[in-house]
């Protein structure tokens, strides 16, 4: 690997991929290989040009060069919907999502309203979202302010972009995590007057829990807040398990449907981000499809809570934005790779199956484009910010034999799909500048 001069912009040389536009679901078009690619990033942190290396050298005649030899370059990951707060309980088996909450989030949620400790475990989040290639991540914090702040300030110190949400609930929970309406919206509003859009690379979302931990007058004061700051985001959970559905129902009579509860709160919206949505009604995927919002496919969590298989087909046919999620710690992984791997296992089993360039699509341009973040991340157009990853596949010996024997791009990015991890991330890169490297 040459290093640097004193020129502004840098060309990293590697075999490139990215998606810049959906795929088609099934037919394995769409991912975009240069074997021996260059990516020109500028000093103010924006991709220049890409493409074939010896054409783009021609264009950036005096750019430095990074050559990093037949390692992959790859858009950063982008995680639309996990849970800081619950690292330490990610792997419990045999719980069905209400229990889940019940016996083993909220007894560790509790402990977060302590700054020290809820600093550790942000720490510790951040540095496995890196080890994993994330550099964009929509996060829940718990109902406690203070931890909501400590994400906050670790994702800001560690460089990588974070939409973070306070948790909001003032019932349905342990009293320790419950928080009035009036506290809620004071809490949150000091959060987004100290870090809404910090740096380019920081957000504030609002994140009622599900209808079942909020009273209709928190929702409300949500809603209200949400129109007074238009470009906010909203983050919360639908359909996911069908006694949380049932249990809607019973506690809101009055609603057409459980979607219902939310827009009737003007809490449904191009900036709104609705985790799961395994069980949707006809009715919710078009109300979801007419306000314009976004849905995160979380398929390590669906299988391991028992949750349901997941209805890709439906809701790309409404012309969804969906992105893909780890949810840990309901799922069971971090890795951006292990998440694809279920998604494709979800289909298969819905008798629907999936490419791997449209799964790698959902983890990267898929997952900007849901968080209302498509013209700024995803992929290599220039123009775009400079976040990618430096991927070595030879760590990984299986991974190694599959490429030395594959003849596509598209086969080795299936075998990428079932047998990466965090082994291959080599170096993470935001706005151009190292923030991670093994």
């Amino acid at each position: 690997m040459s290093s640097l001069s004193t020129s502004d912009d840098v060309a990293y040389l590697g075999e490139i991929w990215h998606t810049p536009v959906r795929p088609a679901v099934a037919s394995g078009e769409g991912l975009v290989p240069v074997s021996r690619g260059a990516l020109v990033v500028g000093d103010d942190g924006r991709i220049l040009d890409v493409g074939e290396v010896k054409a783009v050298l021609a264009r950036h005649p005096g750019a430095d060069i990074v050559d990093y030899g037949d390692r992959l370059l790859v858009p950063g990951f982008i995680d639309v919907h996990c849970h800081y707060p619950q690292l330490d309980v990610i792997g419990a088996h045999g719980f069905p999502l209400l229990r889940w909450l019940d016996d083993l989030t909220y007894p560790l949620e509790t402990k977060l309203a302590d700054p020290g400790y809820a600093a550790g475990v942000a720490e510790r989040f951040a540095t496995e979202l890196l080890a994993h290639g994330v550099t964009t991540a929509a996060i829940y914090a718990t109902s406690s302010h203070a931890s909501a702040e400590a994400m906050l300030r670790v994702a800001d110190r560690r460089g990588f972009r974070a939409i973070v949400g306070k948790v909001s609930m003032d019932e349905g929970a342990p009293s320790a995590l419950l928080v009035d309406a009036k506290r809620d919206i004071e809490q949150s509003e000091s959060l987004i007057e100290r870090w809404h859009g910090r740096d380019g690379r920081l957000f504030v979302a609002l994140t009622p829990r599900f209808a079942l931990s909020c009273s209709e007058a928190l929702m409300k004061a949500l809603g209200e807040l949400a129109t007074r700051h238009p470009n906010l985001y909203v983050q919360t959970h639908h359909a996911e398990n069908d006694a949380e559905i049932a249990a809607v129902a019973r506690r809101f009579p009055h609603a057409k449907h459980y979607l219902g509860v939310y827009d009737e709160f003007g809490l449904v919206g191009p900036r709104s981000l609705l985790g799961h949505v395994v069980h949707p009604t006809n009715d919710e995927v078009a109300l979801l499809a007419a306000r314009g919002a976004a849905v995160a496919h979380c398929p390590t969590s669906n299988l391991s809570l028992g949750s349901g298989l997941f209805p890709l087909r439906t809701l790309i046919g409404a012309d969804l934005r969906i992105g893909l999620a780890s949810d840990v710690g309901g799922g069971t992984s971090l890795s951006p790779w292990r998440s694809m791997a279920a998604a494709y296992e979800i289909q298969m089993m819905r008798g629907e199956p999936v490419s791997p360039a449209f799964l790698f699509h959902m983890a990267t341009q898929g997952g900007a484009d849901a968080l209302s973040l498509g013209d700024q991340l995803g992929s290599f157009a220039p123009g775009k910010r400079a976040d990618f990853l430096v991927l070595d596949w030879r760590r990984s010996r299986l991974l190694k034999a599959r490429f030395e024997h594959s003849k596509s791009a598209n086969d080795r990015l299936a075998a990428l799909l079932n047998l990466g991890d965090d082994r291959l991330t080599e170096r993470v890169l935001v706005n151009g500048q190292e923030i991670y490297r093994t």
